[in-house]
């Protein structure tokens, strides 16, 4: 997540006229982003959803950034600043989480300006490993089935998955078979760009520069170049697509 951190700073500098412009974080969790963003010479906010049994508030709190910097989601969806208030607005692998995205693109169309973009990154259905809980292709059988339980308890015995923590196998399967049910809602890139281009226009895949931006931080400067040579873009964006998720850039008209 660092490393998509700084990504995301980077990027939304280069697409940036100069300091100053406005950027709302989508989803901002504990505000690693705002921050980072702040730091940088942007005016960033942020917006997030409180749930119960969460730290996320209290961390939130814990910056100083609570109630002006970084606001809760109101309970109907609606983002709490005004109409076009936003040069730039970033979702961070929020988008998996979102089980109606309609109106959600509707309220971050509705926040940005005229020419303003939106940069996106997160996982679709066709991802292979599912990035929660580190098990490949966990998020494609249907929900709460015995057969996905199974499918993490084998993978979890084998020794993958994250967030272990020392659970047993049989509760950590148990707990993720219910946290993917309840938190997680996948759909394809094409589903995806299709409700982005109800409210936006000029939807661009840049996953070649999310592969090279990696490389680059790797110190493989060399193996970045061809990820974003004409000949091998392809490529990187497939391997992007599969093992990690798409980066998209989208402008209101």
């Amino acid at each position: 997540m660092q490393a998509n951190y700084r990504y995301v700073v980077d990027k939304l500098l280069s697409l940036a006229a100069g300091q100053g412009e406005a950027v709302l974080d989508y989803g901002c969790g504990k505000g690693d982003i705002v921050r980072l963003l702040r730091d940088a010479g942007l005016e960033a906010f942020g917006v997030e959803k409180f749930y119960a049994g969460s730290d996320i508030r209290e961390a939130v709190e814990a910056t100083g950034l609570a109630g002006d910097i970084i606001r809760e989601l109101e309970s109907d969806g609606r983002i709490p600043f005004a109409d076009a208030s936003f040069d730039f607005v970033v979702s961070n692998q929020v988008f998996e989480h979102i089980e109606d995205l309609q109106p959600v693109v509707d309220e971050i169309a509705r926040v940005l300006k005229p020419g303003g973009k939106l940069l996106c990154l997160f996982p679709t259905l066709g991802t292979l490993r599912e990035v929660h809980c580190g098990v490949p292709i966990a998020h494609w059988f249907p929900k709460r089935s015995r057969l996905a339980y199974y499918w993490l308890l084998m993978f979890r015995k084998l020794g993958f998955g994250y967030h272990k923590a020392g659970k047993p196998a049989r509760q950590w399967a148990g707990d993720f078979l219910v946290w993917l049910a309840d938190f997680t809602h996948y759909r394809t890139r094409r589903q995806a760009s299709r409700l982005l281009g109800t409210r936006l226009a000029d939807i661009q895949a840049t996953e070649e520069g999310y592969i090279a931006y990696r490389l680059n931080m790797a110190g493989r400067g060399r193996l970045a170049g061809f990820a974003r040579h004409p000949l091998f873009r392809g490529i990187s964006r497939t391997f992007c697509r599969l093992y990690g998720g798409v980066v998209l850039i989208a402008t209101k008209p």
